[in-house]
């Protein structure tokens, strides 16, 4: 179960950095954007969830949207 879901969320990975500049995630602030940046927000809590390394219009996206205040004054603990 836990490899399915690892495998899911490389796949929706892989997706979303062929999405990331659809004007919808550019636009202002809505419901799609804080799902995606609390998902991708995750490898704080899972070191094992490493998205980042063949992603990196996506993670250009996060590191923008992870600068938002409402983003970093929710950010988990280290």
């Amino acid at each position: 179960m836990i490899r399915h879901e690892a495998d899911r969320a490389a796949r929706m990975a892989d997706l979303w950095e062929r999405q990331i500049d659809n004007p919808l995630m550019c636009g202002p602030l809505n419901l799609v954007q804080i799902r995606l940046g609390c998902g991708l927000g995750l490898e704080v809590r899972n070191m094992q969830f490493r998205w980042r390394p063949n992603h990196p219009k996506l993670s250009a996206w996060f590191d923008r949207i992870a600068t938002r205040p409402s983003f970093a004054g929710t950010t988990p603990p280290r």
